[in-house]
């Protein structure tokens, strides 16, 4: 794997989405649990909302062109393929600030929160410890 720095954009075709919305709405669901908490797993009420919302009301399209307006590479660090946004500061002599996440699946947290984020120099910034 070559650690060269490559642009990255994301680009999910319109087939995957199809496929991603079929098999969604083609669950076959178990029978609902025995209590009313989530010690039995997740609830099937909520569960079948989740991907009710999923197959009906999600707009990939806009959350696509929100993470693909900043800058995106990927590059390989000890043979692992690693995909980071590359986001300068407009402040002159900010601290570099260096976000990682433990998976694709916070990228649009960690995206919410860079406008915020102007770090100057010579400030403290104290960020969360947990995204929403």
């Amino acid at each position: 794997m070559s650690s060269e720095t490559k642009p990255f954009r994301i680009a999910v075709s319109d087939d995957v989405l199809d496929d991603l919305k079929s098999r969604l709405r083609r669950t076959r669901w178990p029978e609902a649990e025995l209590v009313d908490d989530w010690s039995q797993g997740v609830p099937l009420k909520w569960i079948e909302e989740v991907c009710r919302y999923w197959a009906n009301d999600y707009d990939w399209r806009r959350r696509e062109a929100l993470l693909n307006r900043f800058p995106q590479f990927t590059t390989a660090i000890d043979g692992l393929k690693i995909h980071f946004l590359h986001v300068r500061s407009p402040h002159p002599g900010a601290m570099p600030l260096i976000i990682t996440t433990a998976g694709r699946a916070r990228w649009s947290s960690s995206t919410r929160s860079l406008n915020r984020w102007s770090i100057r120099p010579r400030t403290v910034a104290t960020l969360p410890t947990r995204f929403t």
